[in-house]
């Protein structure tokens, strides 16, 4: 018989657009934290009665109360119709674009479609169906197809819309709360029986068609819990699903009488042996080196948040510490560390200022929290008018009840328990306000950085505190064991974060300078270099703050080693060696559990975070829209990349006549969206400079999204054009894709749920129209260009296309006004996105990518935006004789290297206070060559520029490196 009795994987596709401006929460949204918080339920335990018996030993497997949100994907349909076979075919796409790395006994995937659309026996035979079909390499993929009934015009939607007694529903999103109940519905069935021979019902009283556990409870919703036609409640969030059959019993919301099989792995605390000379620390083997990015700077904002019921005395204390940690002889030590984003050594911050402090569900006890819950809180403190922004420069420290049950890990084989594992940990999450762009000018303003510290004086047994209190809380200078443990833990996640905010600026190189008893920490920073120890101190503490006292852990001090001050006695420095011949030195491991950093992509391999709430938790979910709420972690393992094949598309052509309403510039918006503009050539590099820019500096990545899979170019040509030039850029647009110059893009990923997933050497022409207009009279700007765009999508002349950019090449001889300035005096390309619902709207996700090129060739002022050859004294160079298409081709390739790399939040540099693409820093930069061009592709060949290899610098392919 066939039964998940492992738990699940969810994955969930969204077929259409579900965007509906009534709707509190969109729908994706609410079904995704729906799939994140029912695992773990009361409802989801019914789901435990079911096993099977296995072949071998006759032995009984139950199924696990265990179910994890996993991911999400948007599919665009190609027409109003699909059928069975199409669900297949999207599932399989979807698979190998996001490069899902699928474990076929646990993973359930879901496409939930808008019920607009038109699919056999939608609405009048059934409202949800699930199924299975093999996938060679695999295995059996387990799947559920869901309608949204709110879109649909049929006077049948009522029939898989939730009971109009139950409305409104709990969550103010009819079409959204009906899909739930399906969902649940389909789900418990496809765990229960997938291949229909598992549990079901024999009984001839019993409809053949309808006889599965969800089935016989259809329609079955039992009694409300509150005022607001809910049933369950998940999280923050309450809902309304059907019943499901519970064996011997009969329909119910609950499984009160049997046991919960969840297995959950036995955890043994093993306490450290008390120090023998608690002052002494090892010789230093090395030192602590600058690798990249950048520190904290200036006056670093402290922000405090309490979770649960934390005694007033010890929050006072904390806070007490935080307001005047900053002005102690401890902080100077930041000091010592600097950046060279800006060619020159900046330094640390020299001062905080303490923002308050504020407390979210001040009475709770012992309940489960997660790192999702966390940024769930955090993104609420910052969103409140009382004062508190999106900052920066500041650090948010989450300070919870230390009975909390708080588990960082998705592998429920292999948990990262609060006290058991860790005793305090940081990282950071991107936070974007609305109307603003990730990846665009302010992005880097709301980089969120946060750490969270446990209180282990509130912890269920004694002997657990002790694990994360400073000495096995021996010492407590101020008579708070709860405040001067977290002291001590605050000031260790500080000086990390300051140091090392985004984990690639200052740490030690391989081998580390002591022996780490955390094999996934393999680049020790200032503060975990040194661990929990704490120096020469008499009495209880070693550290003034203000009018107090306190025991703070030593910092590593460049150039000398741990320490409590940027002053120590310089009698007692230890010795130096150089890192790369001196071996590292064998000592004891620090006696206390060092914090556990959680590290960001590009550093070192941790567990990643879980999406997976449980259900009991009273916190905030940070699915948001606005926000990139999964902080990918540093994955433990890397996905290969997709095939480069090509799947069949469908080619789009035509010629369409364009007439916008003609402006004069002095009627041009006095407010304009920020594009991304191409500088003119000479502003960062020539076309006479053949060297890579200097890896003083390098691209980082954000933490957001680069477009995977095969990337779909679409070329829209405005006013007269000559037809050898676009036949020349639609050529290599259709071409570029699978060379040697492109397949340095597969050194570029993004992280989500742990994994690195990355591009892929794979680009296609999928579609060009012509659009002629009078170009004399004729003024355009960039809401000109979005409003076309817009227009070609909704009318069908283009598909509307999340994989694809859109590039639009204009007549040099257009007036165009960007707020950069006029075309082409100011400016040859730029891109930018937009929202197809509100094109005025820039930074949404998903979202409509373009670039604008204008032609040089024919415009009065255009000589700065032609390519020129830097072995010919700069003359202007166009190896297809052809001038207009092999300039155009050269800014075509940085502006779309550009925004695939950093689609939303992705890759891009902070170079002297500029944010750049990928494709700027080697802008007209095009190596090495002869003959006039740099590139072959196929029958043709061009001149282009180079671009830019994480690590490496400016390139023209990556197999040569």
């Amino acid at each position: 018989p066939n039964v998940m009795t492992s738990g699940v994987n969810l994955y969930n596709i969204y077929y259409g657009d579900f965007s509906n401006p009534v709707n509190a929460i969109s729908t994706p949204d609410l079904v995704d934290y729906f799939a994140s918080h029912i695992g773990g339920s009361s409802w989801y335990n019914i789901l435990t009665a079911y096993y099977k018996v296995k072949d071998d030993d006759n032995s009984v497997s139950h199924v696990t109360n265990f179910a994890k949100f996993m991911n999400r994907a948007f599919v665009t349909p190609t027409s109003n119709n699909f059928i069975q076979n199409d669900v297949q075919k999207i599932i399989v796409q979807q698979i190998g674009l996001n490069n899902w790395n699928i474990d076929s006994e646990k993973a359930i995937f879901t496409l939930i479609f808008r019920g607009d659309l038109v699919t056999p026996g939608w609405l009048s035979e059934w409202c949800g169906y699930h199924s299975s079909f093999n996938l060679d390499g695999i295995g059996t993929i387990k799947y559920s197809v869901v309608g949204d009934p709110s879109f649909s015009k049929s006077g049948m939607a009522a029939r898989c819309t939730v009971p109009p007694e139950r409305i409104p529903t709990p969550n103010g999103n009819t079409g959204g709360d009906s899909v739930i109940s399906i969902y649940a519905h389909e789900m418990a069935e496809v765990i229960t029986n997938y291949n229909n021979d598992a549990w079901y019902f024999e009984d001839s009283t019993v409809d053949a068609k309808s006889n599965e556990n969800g089935d016989v409870c259809s329609g079955n919703y039992g009694s409300n819990i509150d005022n607001v036609n809910s049933n369950i409640k998940l999280g923050i969030r309450s809902f309304l699903i059907q019943s499901m059959y519970l064996p011997g019993v009969g329909c119910v919301m609950t499984n009160s009488s049997a046991s919960n099989f969840i297995a959950i792995p036995t955890v043994t605390a093993t306490r450290a042996p008390s120090p023998v000379n608690p002052t002494a620390f090892p010789s230093i083997v090395g030192d602590i080196e600058y690798k990249n990015s950048l520190v904290l700077k200036g006056t670093v904002n402290l922000y405090n948040i309490y979770v649960g019921d934390i005694d007033p005395s010890t929050k006072s204390l904390v806070d007490y510490f935080a307001a005047n940690v900053g002005s102690s002889t401890w902080f100077d030590i930041m000091g010592s560390y600097y950046d060279l984003i800006q060619h020159r050594p900046v330094f640390a911050a020299n001062t905080t200022t303490f923002r308050g402090s504020k407390t979210f569900n001040s009475t709770a006890r012992g309940v489960r929290i997660t790192v999702n819950d966390v940024m769930g809180i955090i993104k609420n403190a910052v969103s409140t008018t009382d004062g508190w922004q999106p900052d920066s420069n500041g650090i948010y420290t989450v300070i919870f009840r230390g009975d909390f049950s708080f588990d960082t890990s998705t592998d429920i084989n292999n948990p990262n328990l609060w006290l058991y594992n860790w005793c305090s940990y940081r990282h950071s999450f991107l936070l974007v306000p609305n109307n603003q762009r990730p990846g665009g000018a302010n992005s880097g303003n709301y980089k969120i950085k946060f750490s969270v510290i446990g209180d282990p004086s509130t912890t269920t047994l004694p002997i657990d505190g002790a694990l994360c209190e400073p000495l096995g809380g021996a010492l407590t200078a101020n008579s708070n064991l709860g405040g001067d443990s977290i002291a001590a833990y605050y000031a260790y996640t500080i000086a990390s974060t300051i140091t090392n905010p985004y984990f690639i600026t200052w740490y030690f190189p391989n081998p580390n300078p002591i022996p780490n008893p955390n094999p996934n920490l393999q680049n020790e920073d200032a503060s975990s270099a040194c661990g929990m120890t704490f120096g020469n101190y008499s009495g209880n503490a070693n550290v003034q703050v203000g009018g107090k006292r306190f025991l703070l852990p030593q910092i590593w001090l460049p150039g000398y080693g741990c320490s409590i001050s940027a002053n120590p006695n310089r009698q007692k420095k230890p010795s130096m060696a150089p890192s790369k011949t001196a071996s590292p030195t064998k000592t004891a491991s620090p006696t206390r559990i060092p914090s556990v950093l959680i590290r960001s992509p590009g550093s070192v391999q941790v567990k990643a975070v879980p999406t997976k709430s449980p259900t009991n938790s009273p916190f905030t979910s940070p699915l948001a829209i606005n926000e990139l709420s999964n902080p990918t972690l540093a994955p433990t393992k890397t996905s290969s990349s997709a095939p480069t094949t090509r799947s069949p598309t469908t080619r789009y052509s035509s010629t369409t006549t364009f007439l916008p309403t003609a402006k004069s510039k002095s009627t041009i918006e006095s407010v304009r969206p920020t594009v991304k503009t191409s500088q003119i050539p000479s502003t960062l590099s020539t076309p006479t400079s053949t060297l890579k820019p200097s890896l003083a500096y390098d691209v980082i990545y954000h933490e957001g999204y680069v477009m995977k899979g095969t990337i779909n170019f679409y070329n829209i040509y405005i006013g007269v054009i000559d037809k050898s030039t676009q036949s020349l850029v639609n050529y290599f647009s259709d071409n570029i894709g699978g060379s040697a110059w492109y397949n340095v893009f597969t050194s570029y990923y993004e992280n989500r749920n742990g994994l690195k997933i990355y591009m892929t050497n794979s680009a296609t022409l999928n579609g060009t129209v012509s659009l002629l207009a009078d170009t004399s009279s004729m003024t355009l700007s960039d809401i000109d260009v979005r409003n076309m765009l817009s227009n070609l999508l909704k009318t069908n002349k283009l598909p509307i296309d999340y994989s694809g950019v859109y590039n639009i090449l204009f007549n040099g001889n257009f007036a165009f006004q960007t707020n950069k300035g006029d075309w082409p005096q100011n400016w040859c390309s730029y891109h930018s996105t937009f929202d197809l619902n509100n094109p005025t709207t820039t930074g949404t996700y998903p979202s409509i990518k373009y670039a604008v090129i204008g032609d040089p060739s024919t415009a009065s002022q255009g000589a700065s935006c032609l390519a020129r050859d830097s072995t010919k004294n700069n003359q202007p160079i166009s190896y297809n004789n052809n001038p207009a298409a092999d300039s155009m081709i050269a800014s075509y390739t940085r502006e779309f290297s550009s925004l695939i790399t950093n689609e939303y939040g992705g890759w891009f540099f902070s170079i002297s206070g500029r944010l750049l693409g990928v494709g700027d820093v080697c802008a007209w930069n095009f190596g090495t060559y002869s003959n006039s061009y740099n590139i072959a592709l196929g029958t043709k060949k061009f001149l282009i520029p180079q671009i830019w290899m994480p690590g490496v610098g400016c390139v023209m392919s990556k197999k040569s490196q």
